[in-house]
C-alpha cells in the first residue's frame, strides 16, 4: 500500500470508529490518489446521510430526480436534494457558512466556468484535484479540464457537461452538407435571406462559443498565438479584440448579420424554427433538447455540430465546508459515471464532458425525437477556454448584433 493510502485510511477508521453522526471533514481525504479512491472512500460511507446539490440553473433538475437520487439511494441508501439558486446567493452562502464556522448548506455544487473561477478565488472549494482522484474522470484528460474562464483550477471542478452550440435544421428543406462548415452557414444564409437565425452571442456561455468558434477558426496564426494566453490583461484584450486580431471575425458576423435573422435570446431562435421562419437556427444544445422533449420542434429537424467548435463547462465541485465529504465524493464520481451521463445524453439530449458517450439507441420514448436519435449529436469534449480576448470581441460582437 502507498504511503499516501496508508496516511489516509486511520482517517477513515477514526470517522468510522466515532460513529455515522461524527463529521468528516474534508481533510480526512487530503492526499487520497485514483488508485485508492474505492477502497478508501466506499467503505466509509454510512446509509441514512442526506447529501445537498446546489446548481444555479434548473437544466438538470429532472436528471437528478429521475436518475441520479433513485440510483444512489439504491446503491448507497442516500438522499440526494438537488437545489437551484442564483449563483451569487450559492457562493454567498457557502462564504457566510465558512465565516460562521458552521458545515456548508451543500455538499457539491454545479457552476458555470466563470462562477467556477469566482468559487475557487474564495477558497469555497475543498482544494481537492477531483479531475485526478475521481476513477470515473480518468477519461477527460487533465490538462484540457482544468482550465475555466482562462483560469487554472487544479482539478478542483471536474467538467459534468458541456454546454455548446449545435446547429439545427429542417432535414426537408436543408442538406446538412449546405452547412457543414462556418462557409457553409454563410453561403446558405447569402443564397437564402432571412433563413438562417442565431441568438446574439454573449460574454459566456453556450452562445459565447459561437463567437469563440469563429476567432479560432479565421484568426491568423499570429493572433492564435494570443487566443488562450492566460496572462493577457483586460487593456491588452482590447487592443487585439479592436485591432487586426479581431477583424476576421467580427467581418464574419457583419457579413452574416446582412442575411440572417438575429435575435435576443435562443428561445426566440427555437420559435422561428418551430414556426418554419428559419430553416437552420445556431442554437444551444440543451435548448433544442428541451423544445424537442416539449414537443414543440417539427419531426424533420435534425442537428449537426460546427467544426472545431469549443464549448463551456459546467463544473462539478466539492463544497469546502461540507460535513459530509466521503459521501460527497462518492456522489461526484457517480455523477461522473458512464451509466448517469449516457443518461443524461440519452434522456435529456445534454451532452457530456466524457469522450466516447455519444447517443445510443436505447433513447426514452418521451424523448424518441429525431434530435436525440440522430448520430450528428456527438459529444466534443472540450473545455471553453475563455480569454480576455475572447470575452472582448464576443461582447463587440453582441454590441454590433444589437444595433
Amino acid at each position: 500500500m502507498s504511503r499516501i493510502a496508508t496516511a489516509v485510511l486511520p482517517a477513515f477508521a477514526l470517522l468510522v470508529s466515532t460513529g455515522a453522526a461524527m463529521a468528516e471533514p474534508v481533510s480526512a481525504h487530503a492526499g487520497l490518489d485514483r488508485t485508492h479512491f474505492r477502497q478508501a472512500v466506499l467503505p466509509s460511507l454510512k446509509p441514512g446521510v442526506a447529501l445537498t446539490v446546489y446548481a444555479d440553473e434548473a437544466r438538470f433538475s429532472r436528471l437528478f430526480a429521475e436518475v441520479v437520487a433513485p440510483r444512489f439511494a439504491r446503491s448507497h441508501g442516500m438522499v440526494v436534494r438537488f437545489v437551484v439558486k442564483p449563483s451569487d446567493v450559492i457562493i454567498a452562502e457557502l462564504a457566510n457558512a465558512r465565516d460562521a464556522g458552521v458545515p456548508a448548506p451543500a455538499d457539491l455544487v454545479l457552476l458555470g466556468e466563470r462562477d467556477q473561477r469566482r468559487l475557487i478565488a474564495a477558497g469555497l472549494d475543498a482544494g481537492l484535484d477531483l479531475v485526478g482522484l475521481l476513477p470515473n474522470a480518468r477519461d477527460i484528460g487533465w490538462t484540457g479540464a482544468t482550465v475555466a474562464d482562462a483560469s487554472h483550477t487544479g482539478g478542483a471542478t471536474v467538467p459534468f457537461h458541456v454546454a455548446r452550440q449545435v446547429v439545427a435544421y429542417d432535414s426537408a428543406a436543408v442538406k446538412p452538407d449546405q452547412i457543414a462548415d462556418l462557409a457553409g452557414l454563410a453561403n446558405y444564409a447569402s443564397v437564402n435571406p432571412g433563413r438562417l437565425g442565431y441568438a446574439r452571442p454573449s460574454e459566456n456561455g453556450a452562445r459565447a462559443s459561437f463567437a469563440e468558434t469563429v476567432t479560432i477558426a479565421l484568426a491568423s496564426p499570429v493572433c492564435l498565438s494570443r487566443i488562450y494566453d492566460t496572462e493577457m490583461t483586460p487593456g491588452a484584450a482590447a487592443d487585439y479584440a479592436g485591432g487586426a486580431c479581431g477583424v476576421p471575425a467580427v467581418n464574419y458576423f457583419r457579413s452574416l448579420r446582412l442575411h440572417a435573422s438575429v435575435t435576443r435570446t435562443p428561445a426566440e431562435v427555437l420559435l422561428r424554427l418551430a414556426r418554419g421562419d428559419v430553416k437552420v437556427a445556431v442554437t444551444g444544445q440543451d435548448d433544442i433538447a428541451e423544445a424537442a422533449a416539449r414537443g414543440a420542434l417539427p419531426a424533420s429537424i435534425r442537428v449537426t455540430t460546427i467544426p472545431g467548435q469549443v464549448a463551456e463547462t459546467v463544473g462539478l465541485a466539492v463544497a469546502g465546508g461540507t460535513p459530509n465529504a466521503g459521501a460527497a465524493l462518492a456522489l461526484a464520481d457517480d455523477l461522473m459515471s458512464a451509466a448517469v451521463q449516457q443518461a443524461k445524453l440519452d434522456r435529456f439530449g445534454s451532452a457530456s464532458a466524457r469522450p466516447g458517450i455519444v447517443p445510443s439507441s436505447a433513447t426514452a420514448s418521451w424523448f424518441a425525437t429525431p434530435v436525440a436519435a440522430d448520430p450528428t449529436v456527438r459529444n466534443r469534449p472540450v473545455s471553453t477556454l475563455a480569454t480576455a480576448m475572447q470575452r472582448r470581441l464576443a461582447a463587440e460582437v453582441a454590441e454590433f448584433a444589437a444595433r
